[in-house]
């Protein structure tokens, strides 16, 4: 038998072979125009950076009361909640589920479904937050997981996991200068869909290098993975262009609160106990005026009397100011506005898909939407969800897979899982949209059902009922088929019976 060839559209072979490959790149120079990866980084805005310099600013922007309350608001949009448990996370058995595997998934959410829904929220929000989240498992033979723990000791910038082929294979934990190495049976690993790219060092470039040419998955070679998956990929521009806005405005309005003036001292023909005399006088009034602002400041509490200094001159008037040409007091808070200020925010929020009226900024609620109203239109928190969403189903059926394995000595196969997980999030924009989609999904039956019923009164034939079908209500030709059959044998059995 030939071997078979992928051909082009003259029906020639397209798949070159490799020494031809290399020959025709020796002879065109195509080494030379390759691009690096390090022309690649570069060509960002944001510098290739290593995972600390990363995970720091990541955990310097969590700290911030908009980007915490962002947060928080995609996990609970997200997540949502039971009325009245509480409860986040659902296993449900699926409609053809055996009744050995509906057994076994009794006793799966019997053992886990208590510790899951202690530690969702917390890992959802460090998912969010750093694109990775991890807890520690406990468990034993034949009894499962017993103990489920996150801490700061599983903080993603201590944890380096290691892939094979896109699927995590190990971590390697450095803390306090020493390193330990954990498997994916001990620590659980919620991993956030990557959806941009952060510029950063890669390590081991060479076992990279050697994976991509091998299709043998088996042969792979550990690779150190990558920081992604962050919600705070895209709002670190805008967040530190906003801490510029803050810091300039405060700092500016702090150098217009400083009233300073030049004052000058004439003190021609005086003697020398003179000039000593009216120095120690203005410089001690001087003292006691500010002494007498600080005095107020710290009491908090009004001068109101009426303060009144003597000052003894000699000769002609012994005062004078000293024009500085507004270098003093130039108001320099224009440099930064509150406008400034709120277009910076707006931005953030935008990068973090939220409307800035749900972080704090209730004056900028809109009166069509009402309260919480962004979250049922936003297609940004619905996207947002199902990211989320995405990450913690992948979590929460590792950790099913550890119990297992640990209880039962075997795992469910990934695609036949006989279980589905399930959230409860009512009041989330994905809800919303998932319940809009099967409003419109039960109108358009409806209205299809009252046409089918109209068809079969007319007493078309096979044929003219799929042409209507088809061409007229919009139904691939497959399906039509199916309706026109099932339609005339309703008839020709109506007919029988009369």
């Amino acid at each position: 038998m030939a071997k078979s060839t992928i051909l082009s559209m003259t029906g020639e072979p397209f798949a070159l072979d490799e020494k031809l490959i290399t020959q025709s790149a020796q002879t065109s120079f195509t080494d030379i125009d390759a691009i690096s990866i390090s022309q690649v980084l570069s060509a960002l805005e944001m510098p290739a950076r290593n995972r600390q310099e990363i995970y720091s600013r990541y955990m310097y922007m969590s700290g911030d009361p908009i980007i915490a309350a962002a947060l928080n608001l995609h996990v609970t949009q997200s997540l949502g909640g039971h009325e009245t448990t509480g409860d986040v996370i659902f296993i449900e058995a699926k409609p053809n589920a055996t009744d050995a595997e509906k057994k076994i998934i009794e006793q799966i959410q019997n053992d886990l479904l208590d510790m899951l829904n202690q530690n969702a929220y917390q890992i959802a929000f460090w998912g969010c937050a750093f694109g990775d989240a991890y807890a520690r498992i406990y468990g034993e033979k034949k009894h499962g997981i017993s103990h489920i723990e996150l801490s700061e000791f599983y903080l993603p910038a201590f944890i380096q996991p290691f892939e094979l082929a896109g699927k995590t294979a190990g971590y390697r934990i450095n803390i306090e200068q020493k390193i330990h190495t954990l498997t994916p049976i001990q620590l659980s690993r919620l991993k956030m869909p990557r959806m941009g790219f952060v510029p950063q060092y890669r390590m081991q470039y060479n076992y990279f290098v050697q994976s991509i040419t091998q299709d043998d998955v088996s042969k792979h070679k550990p690779v150190p993975s990558n920081i992604g998956g962050s919600f705070l990929e895209s709002a670190e521009k805008p967040f530190l262009l906003l801490q510029s806005a803050l810091i300039g405005l405060s700092s500016g309005r702090i150098l217009d609160s400083i009233r300073e003036s030049i004052i000058g001292l004439n003190m021609k023909d005086m003697t020398k106990e003179q000039q000593m005399q009216f120095f120690n006088f203005f410089s001690g009034m001087l003292k006691a005026s500010k002494k007498r602002a600080a005095d107020a400041i710290e009491k908090k509490s009004p001068v109101l009397e009426k303060i009144i200094h003597l000052l003894p001159v000699w000769d002609e008037k012994q005062l004078y100011n000293v024009d500085t040409g507004g270098s003093l007091g130039n108001q320099n808070a224009n440099a930064y506005s509150v406008d400034d200020v709120m277009f910076y925010a707006k931005l953030l929020a935008g990068s973090l898909g939220l409307d800035l009226s749900m972080l704090g900024f209730s004056d900028l609620l809109s009166g069509g939407l009402g309260d919480g109203g962004f979250f049922r239109v936003s297609a940004q928190a619905g996207q947002r969800s199902r990211l989320l969403r995405q990450g913690l189903t992948g979590w929460v059926n590792h950790v099913i897979d550890v119990h297992c394995n640990y209880k039962f000595n075997g795992v469910f196969q990934s695609a036949n899982r006989p279980y589905e997980v399930v959230f409860n999030g009512a009041t989330s924009a994905l809800e919303r949209e998932n319940q809009e989609t099967r409003e419109r999904k039960n109108a358009a039956a409806s209205v299809a059902l009252q046409n089918f019923a109209s068809v079969k009164e007319l007493g078309f034939d096979e044929n003219a009922i799929t042409l209507f079908v088809k061409d007229q209500m919009g139904f691939d030709e497959d399906d039509a088929k199916i309706y026109a059959k099932s339609m005339v044998l309703s008839n020709n059995e109506n007919e029988e019976v009369e």
